[in-house]
């Protein structure tokens, strides 16, 4: 099955049969002989650039003519490829979520930004043909020759290895995979489940942007709670495929999360016992659960603005140590007043479970959590006795700043795994960020603006 990132009309990809440069970036300059460069690149380039950064950029009509040259160029590169080099250009401006990346270019780039994403896009020359590359040589030569004080890290180093990106610049990618039960009462599920490659091409005003959909076979999978676990490893499988895939070709690494929206009766379902190439899925990639009930349009109309308000409050605390305080303690499951809990549980970004929980105990613990709109959530499926629990948690949260949750979790997984002769999980962690829900039919109706 072939997967390709969705470009916008504006965006023109060409030779992509053919577009591997062999060689070091001055054999493809000089490699190709039957390629034509625009001939009003190569007229203008050296003068405009000259004229227009030299005077402070007091001929606009010329910067105006070359950015608009720049733009022709970039237009024959991947919008994917653009996009990435874009936002390692400007990395404090929220350009992937800009619907018109040429004229986020044309309005935000002055020359020294244009001479950045040049050189960025030449780092990944591999994905275009050798005319791009020569145009895009042409622009990087012009301007570093008329103006020598605009200069970016060179392309190779004094080896001729090509830099390696940094690891900041990982994708931060994650798998969403959402199970609901069939309406026929027959105890099946359907899964359906979508790829995002970097959570930075996610954009707040098209909440369909940045997903890929998986499918198995092309076909819509139904299937029993028993069979979930072998469908789940067949997505996994093909995400891998894509995300290697991709990073490979940028030359780029990625963190995979994986989010599983399940309906709130089954959160307690044994996800250890997921099993992805003989190995458990959770120790491997972080595991964050999710309620798919939170995808409903009768929930969103009803909880998404106290929702958004209690993600907030996460939102501030993400970069701090976590007090006591933070989150709301459960210590019994047992005669529990859960409306009050439900009103205690909006003054808090969480709650922690410090007993064990029973799968016929948790029905109305996870109600509170659903109506109170909590996001975060922490509880132990484990036979572990209530001392230690709570003891455990507190150690497990005091350690680590909120944002950082979610990998410890997965190494702490890895640990217990490591040493366990039978592995039963460890902490179960619900993460609810109301700004990356799958692009589902109610998803879609109602965070599109203007419907």
């Amino acid at each position: 099955m072939t997967h390709a990132i969705p470009c916008s009309s504006s965006s023109t990809v060409e030779g992509n049969q053919n577009r591997t440069v062999q060689g070091n970036n001055n054999q493809a300059v000089q490699g190709n002989s039957n390629t034509v460069i625009s001939d009003n690149l190569v007229s203008n380039t050296n003068n405009i650039v000259f004229n227009i950064i030299m005077s402070d950029n007091k001929n606009l009509n010329q910067e105006l003519e070359f950015k608009k040259e720049v733009i022709k160029t970039i237009q024959q590169v991947d919008e994917f490829i653009v996009r990435q080099a874009v936002r390692d250009s400007l990395p404090d401006w929220p350009v992937l979520s800009t619907d018109n990346i040429n004229e986020f270019i044309e309005q935000k780039f002055g020359n020294k930004e244009i001479l950045t994403l040049v050189t960025n896009l030449l780092r990944v020359n591999q994905s275009f043909s050798h005319e791009v590359y020569e145009k895009l040589h042409l622009i990087s030569n012009s301007i570093q020759e008329n103006v020598k004080h605009l200069t970016v890290p060179s392309i190779e180093d004094k080896s001729g290895t090509r830099i390696v990106v940094q690891e900041s610049n990982n994708f931060q990618s994650y798998l969403l995979i959402v199970l609901r039960p069939e309406i026929d009462g027959s105890n099946t599920f359907r899964i359906k489940a979508w790829l995002i490659l970097d959570d930075k091409m996610l954009d707040k005003n098209d909440p369909s942007k940045g997903f890929l959909p998986l499918d198995i076979k092309n076909e819509e999978v139904i299937c029993l709670i028993s069979e979930i676990s072998e469908n789940v490893e067949k997505f996994l499988e093909e995400s891998l495929k894509i995300l290697n895939s991709h990073t490979r070709r940028y030359q780029r690494n990625f963190n995979l999360t994986i989010e599983f929206f399940l309906p709130y009766k089954n959160l307690c379902e044994e996800i250890y016992q997921w099993l992805f190439m003989d190995d458990p899925v959770e120790i491997l990639h972080g595991v964050l659960l999710r309620s798919s009930e939170r995808l409903d349009r009768r929930y969103l109309i009803k909880y998404d603005n106290q929702w958004r308000k209690n993600w907030q409050k996460v939102q501030d605390c993400f970069h701090s140590l976590l007090s006591q305080d933070d989150f709301y303690e459960l210590k019994s499951i047992e005669n529990c007043d859960w409306k009050k809990i439900t009103s205690d549980l909006k003054q808090k970004i969480g709650l922690k479970v410090a007993c064990a929980l029973s799968v016929s105990k948790s029905q109305d613990l996870f109600q509170a959590i659903h109506k109170a709109a909590a996001p975060i959530a922490i509880w132990s499926m484990c036979d572990i006795p209530h001392q230690k629990l709570e003891i455990e948690i507190n150690d497990f949260l005091n350690k680590v700043k909120l944002i950082e949750l979610p990998e410890l979790l997965r190494k702490k997984r890895e640990e217990v795994y490591a040493y366990s002769d039978k592995y039963s999980g460890y902490l179960s962690i619900l993460w609810e960020d109301p700004y990356r829900l799958p692009p589902v039919p109610d998803v879609i109706e109602l965070l599109t603006p203007g419907q």
